[in-house]
């Protein structure tokens, strides 16, 4: 896996709403729409999402067209390896 760095910010209606920097535990959405189940925060790194991410309920699913990156809780395996954490 590759980590890498990105640095963007979310508005709304011209309002800055949050940043993108995976380290700053303020920039987590909120639950209701943190729909890629992205962590932000210590030991927390950009990793790529390269294909859109299905949400399914029921009957109903979901497709993701706000995709690329995302934040996601890590912790050392070795010198060389990252393994993404559930929290």
């Amino acid at each position: 896996m590759i980590t890498f760095l990105q640095e963007f910010s979310w508005k709304k209606d011209g309002e800055y709403v949050r940043g993108s920097d995976c380290l700053v535990s303020s920039n987590m959405p909120h639950p209701d729409s943190n729909f890629a189940a992205e962590y932000y925060g210590a030991n927390s790194k950009c990793f790529d999402q390269s294909e859109p991410f299905q949400l399914g309920r029921c009957s109903q699913t979901f497709v993701s067209n706000n995709y690329g990156s995302g934040c996601y809780k890590v912790s050392w395996v070795s010198s060389f390896c990252w393994a993404v954490t559930p929290d």
